[in-house]
């Protein structure tokens, strides 16, 4: 369907440019063969007058599909989790309810935790626990409760990465 479609239909001036100019359309013939095959794949496809508004959805469009770098600041990277389930608990709040992936989540921590691809939260993992009991540490495989020190808007599928405070950068 897209074969239709070739770069010698278009004006000389667009062949030549990295960026059509302003002026520059799509031919008439290819616009509903172009607009039907990106139906069929599921494409959206947009039109920019402004090339700034361009780059700023495609900016847009990375940071939902690029999952940010760990974060130096909080230390080095211990183990990651992902959030089950919440909880309401009388006392403490909101508890989340999560599963360790890989390596090992320690009581006092420094906690950040991520939406998607969006950091929703950075701070501290206030209380670990395994069952009811109160833990040091649990690692890769197990499940367990995390609360965190003034946050309580956890969701299902958040990730949870856990940070040794002693490595953080700037401690000497």
């Amino acid at each position: 369907p897209l074969s239709s479609f070739s770069l010698l239909s278009l004006p000389p001036l667009t062949r030549r440019s990295p960026l059509p100019p302003r002026s520059a359309t799509t031919p008439p013939t290819a616009a509903p063969s172009l607009s039907q095959a990106a139906e069929q794949c599921n494409v959206e496809i947009k039109e920019y007058s402004i090339v700034y508004d361009l780059l700023d959805d495609v900016r847009a469009l990375m940071c939902t599909h690029i999952r940010p770098p760990p974060n130096k600041a909080l230390g080095s990277l211990t183990g990651t989790a992902d959030v089950l389930q919440t909880f309401k608990i009388g006392a403490v709040g909101k508890v989340a309810g999560c599963k360790v992936l890989d390596g090992t989540v320690r009581a006092g921590s420094n906690i950040r935790i991520l939406r998607g691809n969006a950091v929703v939260y950075e701070g501290k993992l206030l209380a670990l626990r395994y069952i009811k009991d109160e833990v040091e540490q649990i690692d890769a495989g197990s499940e367990c409760g995390m609360a965190f020190e003034g946050f309580q808007t956890m969701q299902a599928d958040d990730r949870v990465e856990a940070y040794d405070p002693s490595g953080a950068a700037g401690d000497d």
